[in-house]
């Protein structure tokens, strides 16, 4: 019995290892059996995908899908070909292509050399070598290597870009068209914030950025523009508050009487209990080590280093005093909040009338009947929700019409879009800076006034719009006149009346 008992259970196991073989053998066989979608010609007749797709030869010799902007192959798959499709990398290929197209010269511009696509390769190259930070006496060189290696190019032979040249075109064609286009005309029919900042740049000097910044609901973002950069004689607050008005006064569209609204010299500097002790005062981390050292030296009650941190601390009680006496009514801000989806679509407050007390130029934007009237319709359309998001939610009600194609709500967003140009943060003049530097390097720290501008301006415009703007842009008709009437052989200190004549044209121009 013993016997027959381990035959039995021997074949048993046996049986079971051949059972779980063939299971394993079956897995494999279904592991290896990998269905591979083959290439699909619909795909070259879609409308999402004809544009960009055409058929080539994958690693394996199989048809596979081949993106021409991107040069790059894909996968046989619809859901792979729609994911590449609506990827940043591909979209922008496709935008930075078109423009491209656009940007060509055509052919009778290239066997004529016509003055025009001359003006156009001359405002380009100039773009690019300042969107890339390149000395100005470089666009010689560069037209002339562009000659040797097109020598059939009439209009590449045609073309003069000397430094003087290239100088003008930046300051006359580049710069006034940026200031033109992206800032004064705009600004006169619109409300904006004031931003400023002064630092001190490579050569020693003190520049101030006056910006500005408002709601574009064409574009539904927050815009800044440079109105100008400004070299001051000193940091004072009297030397900043002249160059602002004078700033205004030149660009017509913002009334002075506004600005000197603001008086920094009301404040009146009278209680001391609440100084801190002179020791107490901090004055940043090198400044201390440095103080310390000459305390070792001269002693901690020497006459010198008492009146300097007595300077520091007068500096920062009336810094206080001025946040203070400005903004003494930040703790009411919360009325701000009415702009949240979810107090919006609860009608939470139930009147706007509180916003027009705290924003007193608002009477001057909408009527607050009629944007009460508004505020309390908006919220029983059927398109907005308490739980949209803040762009979503104020997007649905910019865009609402009636039948004949009329806002629904003209007095709500105008409101709107006035409390969001108020200012949040100084990052826009932190950029400026940034980009200040970069400019007016240690090599290029005589470039001057006019030409700093011109070049700032422009590079902030072309920062906001994305890379590569020389390269895809065209030159509009308006560059091209610029062009046309440019000064090529005017001076640096020809530079400062030729901009005083352009910001008098655009006073004269209406918008």
């Amino acid at each position: 019995m013993n016997a027959m008992e381990c035959e039995s259970d021997s074949s048993s196991e046996e049986n079971t290892d051949n059972e779980l073989k063939k299971q394993q053998s079956k897995q494999e066989g279904k592991k290896k059996r990998t269905y591979e979608q083959k290439f699909c010609n619909a795909w070259l007749s879609n409308a999402n995908f004809k544009g960009w797709i055409q058929e080539t030869k994958g690693t394996n010799g199989n048809s596979v899908p081949y993106c021409k902007v991107c040069k790059v192959k894909l996968s046989c798959s619809k859901t792979a070909l729609t994911r590449h499709m609506k990827g940043k990398g591909h979209t922008e290929a496709c935008k930075m292509t078109a423009e491209l197209r656009r940007s060509h010269l055509n052919i009778g511009e290239l066997l004529g050399a016509t003055d025009k696509s001359v003006a156009k390769l001359e405002i380009k190259l100039c773009s690019f070598i300042f969107e890339h930070n390149l000395p100005i006496q470089l666009s010689d060189d560069l037209l002339a290597l562009l000659s040797s290696l097109f020598p059939s190019n009439k209009t590449v032979q045609k073309a003069t870009l000397g430094k003087q040249k290239a100088t003008n075109v930046i300051r006359q064609v580049l710069g006034f068209n940026t200031q033109k286009a992206d800032s004064i005309n705009g600004l006169k029919s619109r409300k904006f914030s004031l931003i400023i900042d002064e630092i001190t740049d490579r050569s020693r000097k003190n520049q101030l950025a006056v910006l500005v910044t408002y709601f574009n609901p064409d574009t539904f973002k927050m815009d800044c523009d440079l109105i100008d950069i400004v070299q001051l004689d000193d940091g004072k607050a009297d030397t900043i508050f002249k160059a602002i008005v004078e700033c205004f006064e030149q660009k017509d569209f913002m009334n002075v009487s506004f600005i000197r609204q603001a008086d920094p010299w009301l404040i009146d500097i009278n209680d001391q209990e609440h100084y801190v002790p002179l020791n107490h005062v901090y004055v940043g981390p090198c400044a201390t080590d440095t103080m310390q050292t000459i305390k070792d030296d001269l002693g901690v009650d020497h006459p010198g280093i008492q009146l300097f941190f007595t300077h520091c601390r007068n500096f920062q009680i009336e810094a206080v005093k001025q946040i203070l006496s400005r903004f003494n009514d930040c703790d009411k801000l919360d009325f701000l909040s009415f702009l949240t989806p979810v107090s919006a679509y609860a009608l939470s407050p139930v009147s706007l009338l509180q916003v027009y007390r705290q924003l007193a130029q608002l009477k001057d934007v909408a009527d607050l009947q009629e944007a009460d009237n508004e505020w309390r319709q908006h919220a029983l359309c059927p398109n907005l929700n308490g739980e949209m998001s803040f762009l979503e939610y104020w997007t649905v009600v910019f865009k609402e019409k009636n039948q004949v194609g009329e806002m629904i709500y003209p007095n709500l967003t105008k409101l709107v879009a006035t409390v969001l140009s108020l200012p949040f943060s100084n990052a826009a003049v932190e950029r400026i800076f940034s980009q200040l530097k970069l400019i007016k390097s240690d090599h290029r720290a005589s470039l001057k006034q006019e030409s700093l501008l011109a070049l700032l301006s422009t590079k902030y415009s072309f920062l906001k719009k994305g890379k590569r703007q020389a390269v895809m842009m065209d030159p509009s008709s308006e560059m091209l006149d610029l062009h046309k009437r440019m000064k090529s052989s005017a001076k640096d200190e020809d530079a400062g009346k030729l901009r005083a004549e352009f910001l008098k044209e655009l006073k004269n121009v209406k918008t």
